[in-house]
């Protein structure tokens, strides 16, 4: 099959950059998962401290509400630096690849693996009865990834 193993690097490499590039995201959300609780936990210190003498005044409403929109501005801005990481411009680099990998997938696996007989998997194969592909993971790989997507 023409191009087969030239796919099969194609779908490693791709498959390498998207594992690493999720792997670095879940660590920045972990990393920043962690600041937020840590920001929760001293702003709820500091409005128990308020709530410690049992009356409630306009001053402890507004503790509240700054507190509260200090969480949500730290969230957003959590958020926001996730969604401009450079990790997310290379997972969808990686996935605009993958693409175009699926369809060179289907390419192949429609095209040259459905016809028993007649495609030698290898050039050493053209001509002999009886020859059995060599690649026959990379041909179960293709077809498997073509029955996935």
């Amino acid at each position: 099959v023409p191009t087969l193993k030239f796919w099969v690097w194609i779908a490693l490499g791709v498959s390498i950059v998207e594992i690493c590039g999720h792997v670095t995201l879940a660590c920045k959300i972990s990393k920043g998962q962690k600041a937020l609780r840590t920001k929760t936990k001293e702003i709820s210190e500091r409005l128990s401290n308020c709530a410690e003498d049992g009356q409630t005044s306009f001053h402890d409403f507004r503790d509240v509400f700054i507190g509260s929109t200090v969480l949500v501005q730290e969230a957003l801005l959590l958020e926001d630096s996730i969604r401009r990481s450079n990790s997310m411009d290379v997972l969808g680099l990686a996935n605009i690849v993958w693409v175009f990998a699926v369809v060179w997938n289907f390419w192949l696996s429609i095209v040259y693996t459905f016809m028993p007989g007649m495609i030698a998997f290898h050039h050493m194969a053209e001509g002999r009865t009886g020859a059995f592909c060599g690649a026959w993971a990379s041909v179960f790989t293709a077809r498997f990834i073509c029955v996935l997507t």
